[in-house]
This record gives structure tokens, C-alpha cells and sequence, in this order.
């Protein structure tokens, strides 16, 4: 066994409420160093336990909390773990990355992951104390939001220093894109994971462990960790990202017309940059969060208003929520959508799929799809920020018009008898669009289309890190693989299809090595050389790139074969109408995503994926070249 895994890996059957312990490692010889885990660990168990047409929703489905190799490291950037699961929102495989400190805990435990398969009869919790594990009753705490949830864990535990990710109303409730929450300000933020969860009457995880993760080369884990904390804020990125959080990047972004505005209209929202000022107001921080092992401070705590009914330990908005509500819906109020973003930390609410729906509800009220009566007397116009705290609230509680909006945007359009109303549901595979727009980083919109997760801001490095603008540093990181010239950021060449291929398995990699983006290449700190010996000093195996990529196009494979079993083909590889229409207005307008030219290129991702044009299936050479033979019956 090598360093840095336990070789264990926790099994929940609530069904039969029974738990046991897995050694994967002695039933597949080679197991961890060919899945390693996160993201492509919990595929694995997918493919091998969820039958085709599995509902998401059902005790059938699996959800799987795996961390890999480098988890509970101390090294910055090794905080990450993943949930996967089949998603109730696209049903296909469904990721959803966590970070802070409950991963490493987690490991701390000497587990690996935690496969969950059944339902309860009653609400229970998972209680993990280093390597004994019990199930307990969580009766006295179902319905309560996760902050109270994690307070109620701690004090019945009498254990300040547990960990707990757990879901609130809108998990319990089988919101579609409900989130897991893990010590009240960490999120597993997208794919419905935590509907999974309430669909399994499993209210929390809570995790306590004293057990020291063991490195092969500590000396140079140590020294590789010390550069990290000398030298990171020499990173553009990383520095702007310390010194602001992640919501200061609201304002360079929609002054360059490359957020979703509007419900998709227009990539630009002239109170976008009120926002951006507000939060950049240095009075508002409270304090810098770090997660585990890590001096980036990427998170914040804010001050709170005192008029604001609010909870600061939910912690300050982060970018991609802040810009999906204020761009996605055109609010400037800056105390509504902080109220709003914290409603969706306190109730378990993924806040991209909440604002994309929000806004698809908008556009329908404008055109007069949906009316007041049908809208709980609410005036769904777009500006109207007042509203977002009360919409999230009968959202998570399934009320009003919240029970037709839970079930996303594009299922609430198909419950509209209006045959407008699917074109104003800005998803793919039925997940809502991030914020970034894929017209203006036309690069991103092709991985938006064609990732199996459905789309992601952090499935590929985005267009605009390459462009003319970029700084040199980044075209230095990524000449390692192979682009060493600038790129445009709108438009898709054959070349830039090549590029997005290779910057794709890079991220799909990192998921699967439970690594942050904001700590490594192929723009930020850690270099591709430096994340090779992390990863060999950590497990003692003599590590190369190019099994690191070959681990991202493995993963990759696995989870489009999961779709591909699950009924979702190359027909679901597309983006919405409106992203092939040219932006209407400011800085960006006129920028489009041909459609023809959006289809050249998906065609070419396939023929240098190795996948049929057709069917969207990797071929038989692939799946052997990968190690996934086991998969060349289907």
C-alpha cells in the first residue's frame, strides 16, 4: 500500500442500517493508483452499482464522499474533497468539490471515502470517530437549517473540533439542486448532491479523527509547502484573490462584458459595478478563512449590518453566486443579494441553479408565461432584488411558486404549457449556465456542452487566462502543455479544440486528486513540475504528467460512460439557443458562438477524444490505452 491512503473505504448501507469496511486494494490490485481518487474514485462506484435508469432520487442511487491521495496532506491547496453521485439535475454523474476542513478530517479518520447506498426509515446522522462509525438519530434535528444542525451535532457530540457537512431544508425538501454545507460556510455547491442526501433521510456526517496521514518524502512535502507559503501571492490570481476574495473579480469581469446578464440577454449589467464597489469597501471585512493547511484566505467573514437579519459565520459571498444573482436577475441591491446568498448557505440551496431558474421565472413573467397569480403575488421583474430572500425561502420549503422552481429551469418550463418557455431555461443536460459567459470564452462554452458533469466554470481553464490581456506568467505555466501562443478568447479554432482537450484533462485531474484550482497550474501557483513531486512525494510512486493526464482523460471516459448508460448522448452535448444569438449590448456586443461553428468544433472534440461522432462512445483502443477494458461491453 502506498503512502498518503488508508486502503479503507467506509461502507452505509441505511437501508439495512449496517456499515462495514472495504479494502478495495485487495479485491483490484493496482485500485488507487489507477482511479486515485475524488471525482474518479466515486465514478468508479457509479459504474459499478447504479444500474441504467436509476432514479436520482431513489435508494438505489449512490452517494460516494471520496477524497484521494494527497487529502489531509499539510501542503496548501489538499483541503478539496468530492461528492459524487447521479445527479437528480441532469441525471447523469453528478460532482460537486468541497473544501475547508471536513475532507481532511475525513482522512484524519483512516478512511479514504464513504460509499452510502439505501434510505432510513427515520432521519439519521453519520457519526465517524477515527475508525469507528455509527448511525444516530436525527429526528431532533430534521428541518433545521444547517447552521443550527451543525451547533446541535457539536453539543450532543460535547466535541468542539468535529466537523460537520450536512444538508437543510432544501435537501430535506428534494430540491433538485439542493447543496451539502459543511461547517456552516464550506459548500458542495452544484449537481444536487444534497437532495441525494435528504432523499436518503441522512441529515449530517460528522467526522472526528487523530490519525496522521503518512507521506513517503515528508522532507519534501515540507519543502514544497514552505515555497508555497513564501512565494504565492507572487500569483497575480493568487494575490487578488487574498487580498479580495473571489467576489472582488465581479467588477473587471462585467466591465469586460463577460457575465451572463439578463437571463443570458446581454453580458454586461451596468449595476454590476455598484456591487463591485460595495464589496470592495475595505470596512465590510471582518476577518480572512483559510482551509486547512492552506494561507491563501480565499474565503471572508463580513461585517453584518445590523438591520440584516443575518448569520456572518455563513461567510461572505463568493463570486459565481454573486454574479449569477446580480447579473443573472439585473440586482443592484447590494444588502438583498447578501441576504440572498446567505438564505442559501443557511438552507442548503445551490445559489447558480437558484438565480439561472430565478431568472428563467423572470423572463417568463416579463412575456407573461407566468402572472401573479401563479407567482404566490410576487412581481417577478427582473431588478426586483426585494423579493430574492422570500423566493429562496418557498424555494427550499417547496411553497408557492418555490415547488414549481425547485425542479430547476428546465423542468419548471416543461410544466409551463407555453411553448416559449424552454427557450428562456438557460442549462445544459437541465443544469443552469454559470455566470461566464461561452460566448465571450467560447473555449469554456464548448466544455459547458460537452462535460459529462454537465456545466462547470472549473471544468476547463477559461479562454481569457490566454488572451492577449493574459499575463506572460500564464502563458509560461501552460507552455508545458503545448500552447505557446495567445489565443482569442471568442471563437472556436481547431487548434483552440486541442487546447481546450488538454486544459480539460488537466482539471478533470485535479478533481480527481481532490487538488484546489486556485493553488495550481495551469495559472496559479504550484507548477506542473511541482505538482508531479507533490504527488510522488506524498504516495512514494515515481510520478510523471503524463500519467497525471492520462488520469484526467481516464476519468473523464469513466463519467461519459456513465452518461451514455444512463441515456444521455451526443444529442445532450448543446447549449441553449440563446448562446448562438450575438450579445445585444455593451462592451461584448455582437459576440456569438456560431452555431456551425460550434458543431465543427464538438466534432472535432470527439475524433481527438477517440469517441464516435455518432454515439458519443470512447472506442475500444481507447478504453484499453486507459485501463478501463472492464468497460468494453457496453
Amino acid at each position: 500500500m502506498s503512502k498518503g491512503y488508508s486502503g479503507k473505504i467506509l461502507r452505509v448501507d441505511l437501508s439495512g442500517q449496517r456499515i462495514w469496511t472495504e479494502m478495495p486494494e485487495e479485491e483490484e490490485k493496482g485500485f488507487y493508483r489507477t482511479y486515485w481518487g475524488g471525482s474518479c474514485l466515486g465514478t468508479y462506484y457509479l459504474l459499478k452499482e447504479v444500474p441504467p435508469g436509476t432514479d436520482p432520487l431513489s435508494p438505489e442511487n449512490l452517494l460516494v464522499f471520496a477524497g484521494s491521495v494527497a487529502s489531509g496532506v499539510s501542503a496548501p491547496g489538499l483541503a478539496k474533497y468530492a461528492v459524487i453521485t447521479k445527479s437528480p439535475m441532469t441525471n447523469g454523474v453528478g460532482v460537486a468539490m468541497g473544501d475547508g476542513f471536513w475532507g481532511p478530517e475525513l482522512k484524519a479518520c483512516g478512511y479514504d471515502g464513504i460509499v452510502i447506498s439505501g434510505k432510513a426509515d427515520k432521519p439519521l446522522y453519520l457519526f465517524i470517530d477515527d475508525e469507528k462509525a455509527e448511525l444516530k438519530d436525527a429526528s431532533h434535528i430534521w428541518g433545521s437549517e444547517t447552521g443550527n444542525t451543525v451547533d446541535a451535532i457539536k453539543a450532543e457530540l460535547r466535541d468542539t473540533k468535529v466537523k460537520v457537512a450536512c444538508i437543510g431544508p432544501a435537501g430535506e425538501n428534494l430540491v433538485r439542486y439542493a447543496s451539502i454545507i459543511s461547517d456552516k460556510q464550506f459548500v458542495n455547491l452544484r449537481a444536487g448532491v444534497g437532495a441525494v442526501m435528504g432523499s436518503k433521510n441522512l441529515k449530517a456526517i460528522a467526522v472526528r479523527g487523530t490519525q496522521e496521514v503518512k507521506t513517503a518524502h515528508p522532507e519534501r512535502v515540507l519543502a514544497l509547502a514552505k515555497d508555497f507559503e513564501e512565494h504565492f501571492l507572487d500569483n497575480p490570481v493568487n494575490k487578488a484573490v487574498h487580498d479580495g476574495g473571489t467576489a472582488a473579480f465581479l467588477g473587471p469581469l462585467n466591465a469586460g462584458g463577460l457575465v451572463t446578464s439578463c437571463n443570458g440577454r446581454t453580458t454586461h449589467f451596468e449595476g454590476a459595478t455598484k456591487v463591485g464597489e460595495a464589496i470592495a469597501e475595505p470596512d465590510r471585512l471582518d476577518r480572512r478563512v483559510s482551509c486547512y493547511s492552506c494561507p491563501a484566505a480565499c474565503k471572508r467573514i463580513w461585517h453584518v449590518k445590523d438591520n440584516l437579519n443575518l448569520d456572518s459565520q455563513y461567510g461572505a459571498p463568493e463570486l459565481e453566486p454573486l454574479m449569477a444573482f446580480c447579473n443573472g436577475c439585473m440586482v443592484d441591491d447590494v444588502d438583498s443579494l447578501f441576504v440572498s446568498l446567505e438564505r442559501c448557505t443557511r438552507y442548503g440551496l445551490d445559489p447558480i441553479s437558484a438565480a439561472g431558474t430565478i431568472a428563467f421565472a423572470m423572463e417568463c413573467y416579463e412575456n407573461g408565461i407566468l402572472t401573479k397569480d401563479q407567482t404566490s403575488g410576487l412581481d417577478l421583474k427582473f431588478g426586483n432584488g426585494e423579493l430574492l430572500p422570500e423566493l429562496i425561502g418557498l424555494i427550499s420549503y417547496k411553497k408557492g411558486i418555490g415547488a414549481l422552481l425547485a425542479e430547476g429551469s428546465k423542468r419548471a418550463a416543461g410544466e409551463l404549457v407555453n411553448e416559449k418557455a424552454g427557450q428562456y431555461a438557460m442549462e445544459v443536460k437541465g443544469l443552469e449556465l454559470p455566470p461566464h459567459d461561452g460566448r465571450t470564452k467560447a473555449m469554456l462554452g464548448l466544455a459547458y456542452a460537452v462535460a459529462p458533469t454537465g456545466p462547470d466554470e472549473l471544468s476547463v481553464e477559461h479562454d481569457t487566462d490566454y488572451d492577449e490581456n493574459a499575463p506572460e506568467l500564464f502563458m509560461e505555466k501552460a507552455a508545458t502543455l503545448g500552447i505557446r501562443k495567445r489565443i482569442k478568447a471568442t471563437g472556436l479554432t481547431l487548434e483552440k479544440v486541442s487546447i481546450m482537450c488538454s486544459l480539460q484533462q488537466v482539471f478533470s485531474f485535479m478533481d480527481a486528486l481532490c487538488l484546489c484550482k486556485f493553488s495550481c497550474v495551469p495559472c496559479r501557483y504550484y507548477s506542473f513540475t511541482q505538482v508531479v513531486d507533490l504527488m510522488s512525494a506524498i504516495s512514494g510512486w515515481e510520478v510523471s504528467l503524463w500519467e497525471l493526464m492520462r488520469l484526467g482523460e481516464r476519468c473523464l471516459v469513466m463519467q461519459r460512460i456513465f452518461n451514455l448508460r444512463q441515456g444521455l448522448g451526443v444529442d445532450q452535448d448543446c447549449l441553449p439557443d440563446r448562446m448562438h444569438i450575438p450579445v445585444s449590448s455593451g462592451p461584448q456586443k455582437g459576440a456569438t458562438l456560431l452555431k456551425d461553428e460550434f458543431d465543427k468544433a464538438k466534432q472535432a472534440y470527439y475524433r481527438l477524444r477517440s469517441w464516435d461522432e455518432k454515439t458519443g462512445m470512447p472506442s475500444d483502443e481507447k478504453l484499453a490505452e486507459l485501463d478501463l477494458e472492464w468497460l468494453t461491453d457496453n
